[in-house]
């Protein structure tokens, strides 16, 4: 077959990926050197919607050994973004365009991450903490 992405070209190292059947998707997580992205390949159309970068990886042991750097996630709001945890950091990303909509530093590991359609709120547990937020 034809190849339709190749991660040599651009230096990447696929870490994981996610299957999403009712978004008709794959959500490839990626690395290039330290930096973590996170790459929307669409099944229907067989080519990458977007690729977005989440940081770095921190600690040499977790870049090379360790699979994927999503650690809560992915879920998606009622909007249709998709919210990532990765570490002490949240992303929320616009699922059409990859665009980083906010994202937020918790200081701490990020323990839980529970989102409610009802009141379209996210809620974050920290790890060592008694506190909800």
């Amino acid at each position: 077959g034809n190849i339709l992405f190749d991660t040599k070209d651009k230096g990447y190292r696929i870490k994981d990926y996610t299957i999403l059947r009712d978004k008709k998707t794959i959500l490839f997580e990626l690395l290039d050197n330290k930096d973590q992205k996170l790459m929307n390949f669409d099944l229907t159309k067989s080519k990458v919607n977007w690729i977005t970068d989440l940081g770095q990886v921190s600690g040499l042991f977790k870049k090379l050994i360790g699979n994927s750097f999503i650690n809560h996630g992915p879920i998606f709001t009622k909007n249709n973004n998709l919210i990532v945890g990765v570490k002490d950091e949240i992303y929320a990303l616009n699922f059409t365009n990859g665009e980083i909509i906010w994202q937020y530093n918790t200081k701490k590991k990020i323990k839980a991450l529970v989102y409610s359609d009802n009141n379209n709120s996210l809620y974050v547990g920290i790890k060592k903490s008694n506190k909800l937020k």
